[in-house]
């Protein structure tokens, strides 16, 4: 019996060998090293940190057997190796705007979930420069934007280092931040040298540390009981705040969410974020409202609220986007399913690009895929307010007067100041269902050329549009037969 069971042990060994994707749990990264037979890193001073990064599948040497461990790191392959370390998730991902990232790029998604963790920003507006080599202090601010924080504000622990002027004024933070982490140091020098080149072994060291140094949990978690705190650490998953909590509280403290953070429970005396890294957070409380306190040291990316919950900034003030703790904020007000507000949520996140924002006419787009009712308009304080009515237009009830269709309208909404800026037709009704043909002239009063290939209900702006105008028929078919047209805009342009 006891030969049976060895060989069954041994079986099994086997079989596990040849499938090495069969393995712990995804936040339990072992080193690995006995498998690692590179030929250029026998004595380097980096070995165990290249060892672990190959063994761990989030840095690959090169076919000839070499790691080339003082090669120069481009950003694309620096961005690659931190998103395989956290194991970001590859749905997180933000719509590509930079010029140098096409989708045929092999660093196209990689740059997509950079993106969206907001830790990876482009070189300019409009690039990324991903072949570009990454500089000690451009790394140092990338990893800074994710970790955890508390106490790590200011920049005191830099003047120790002889070359401190040399670090430029935006890298200042970041570097402090890294350094008063004890994930990067100075060479034996006692240089920072923030300007030079990032090697690939000064990389994965760095990696490697913020992976020992830092608690990483990738899975999803619930929070289910209210006075429950989650802190210190590196969220991967998704958080939940359950409707288990009911009307009691829960914190989230000095933490990075690095996907999505879901309330569904919580009352009026809060769901209290500190000091933390919220990406994207989705309140989806059916019932009474929530209060999402948001303190100082906080940053919530993009906020998507249903059913109208309350959000306000440490001082108790109602959230503004484009603050220091609130970058974006869409509310939906009216009847809306918990269904409904996960699909209209994800809609809207499918919208958002590469630079954070989202723009009023994204997210009509988004909320009208959803709830064809449903429409879009920004408020004084910058917020983008969604309605939903509870009944659709024309089953009003009452009499016959409710059964009246409503008049037709066709707006246009969206940037046109720069060359490839998109604006929409917004029609209304919004359920009828319409053809669009777009129009052009060279003076506001002047005669519309019909634009042969512009047919759809969004019309991109380019380099022959600018200083010109633009209108858009819309044509109903079936039930809603007629024509719209909607005001002149222009003339399109930067002064536009």
């Amino acid at each position: 019996m006891k030969s049976k069971a060895l060989s069954l042990i041994l079986s099994l060994c086997l079989i596990l060998s040849l499938f090495p994707g069969i393995g712990f749990a995804a936040s339990e990264i072992e080193p690995v090293t006995s498998v690692v037979n590179l030929t250029d890193v026998q004595g380097h001073w980096a070995l165990e940190a290249i060892q672990n990064a190959v063994g761990n599948g989030y840095v690959k040497g090169y076919p000839d057997g070499t790691f080339a461990p003082e090669k120069a790191v481009s950003r694309a392959e620096f961005v690659s190796m931190v998103n395989n370390a956290l194991q970001l998730r590859p749905q997180n991902q933000v719509a590509i705007s930079f010029s140098d990232v096409k989708e045929s790029d092999w660093f196209y998604e990689e740059v997509a979930k950079a993106s969206y963790v907001r830790y990876a920003k482009g070189t300019s507006q409009t690039e990324f420069s991903p072949e570009d080599v990454i500089t000690r202090q451009e790394a140092a601010v990338m990893l800074s934007r994710f970790l955890p924080k508390s106490g790590m504000t200011g920049t005191a622990v830099l003047e120790g280092y002889p070359d401190r002027a040399e670090i430029e004024a935006w890298a200042k933070e970041g570097m402090a931040i890294t350094i008063n982490k004890g994930y990067m140091k100075g060479h034996a020098n006692g240089q920072l040298a923030p300007m030079e080149t990032l090697t690939r072994a000064e990389a994965v060291t760095l990696i490697g540390q913020i992976l020992d140094g830092e608690t990483i949990v990738r899975e999803d978690v619930f929070v289910k009981e209210s006075g429950d705190i989650l802190s210190d650490k590196i969220y991967v998953g998704d958080i939940t705040i359950t409707e288990e909590v009911g009307e009691g509280d829960a914190t989230l403290q000095n933490l990075s969410a690095l996907s999505v953070v879901y309330v569904k429970g919580g009352g009026s005396h809060t769901v209290t974020m500190e000091n933390s890294l919220i990406i994207r957070l989705i309140v989806t409380k059916e019932g009474t409202q929530v209060r999402v306190l948001a303190g100082d040291g906080t940053s919530i990316y993009t906020s998507i609220l249903f059913n109208n919950n309350l959000l306000v900034d440490g001082n108790g003030n109602d959230a503004r986007p484009d603050g220091e703790i609130f970058k974006d904020i869409v509310v939906v007000q009216g009847t809306v399913t918990q269904q409904q507000a996960q699909q209209i949520a994800e809609a809207i996140s499918g919208q958002i690009q590469s630079g954070g924002q989202i723009t009023q006419q994204q997210v009509a787009q988004a909320v009208l895929s959803i709830l064809p009712n449903g429409n879009a308009n920004t408020n004084q304080s910058g917020t983008i307010v969604v309605e939903v009515p509870a009944t659709p237009p024309g089953n009003t009830g009452g009499g016959s007067g409710g059964n009246r269709p409503p008049s037709a309208s066709v707006a246009v909404t969206g940037e046109t100041d720069y060359i490839t800026a998109t604006v929409a037709a917004i029609t209304t009704p919004a359920d009828a269902v319409y053809t669009y043909q777009w129009s052009r002239s060279d003076a506001e009063s002047g005669v519309y050329t019909e634009i042969e290939t512009a047919t759809g209900a969004a019309f991109t702006i380019a380099e022959e549009d600018i200083g010109c105008f633009l209108k858009v028929t819309a044509t109903g078919m079936g039930a809603k037969e007629g024509t719209v047209l909607s005001r002149v805009i222009g003339p399109i342009g930067f002064d536009g």
